[in-house]
């Protein structure tokens, strides 16, 4: 009979491999983060210029039976001086009031946003 094959090489995993996974990575959660912040900052300072474009229902008030009246106090008396105090707002307030106050279209957006935040908290 012919001799057996020589035994192959086990392969041992390439360290450097493993480094570029991790600085891809590190790379992809700056990069993600700071396109975030820039996000989040912009819409802070664009929703008090343009009221229309971010308080669409306000405009309605009045006008359509269907929208009811939302708090009459101005954001400064909401939020007080922080521009991102609108976020912890948002997080604890009711579904109830949300929806009476943003509709039901943004109601299921932040529900979206919440519930992936959820999700990728606990899967990372």
């Amino acid at each position: 009979p012919p001799p057996p094959p020589p035994p192959s090489k086990i392969a041992v995993a390439d360290p450097t491999v493993a480094d570029s996974s991790v600085a891809g990575l590190i790379s992809a959660l700056t990069t993600h983060s700071i396109i975030a912040v820039v996000c989040l900052v912009l819409f802070s300072l664009l929703r008090k210029r343009f009221p229309l474009v971010y308080y669409p229902r306000k405009a309605l008030v009045g006008v359509d039976p269907s929208v009811r009246a939302v708090s009459p106090k101005s954001d400064a008396e909401l939020f007080g001086s922080n521009p991102f105090a609108w976020v912890v707002r948002v997080l604890r307030t009711p579904s109830t009031q949300l929806l009476d106050t943003v509709g039901l279209d943004a109601l299921m957006y932040l529900q979206l946003f919440k519930v992936g935040a959820i999700f990728f908290a606990i899967a990372s």
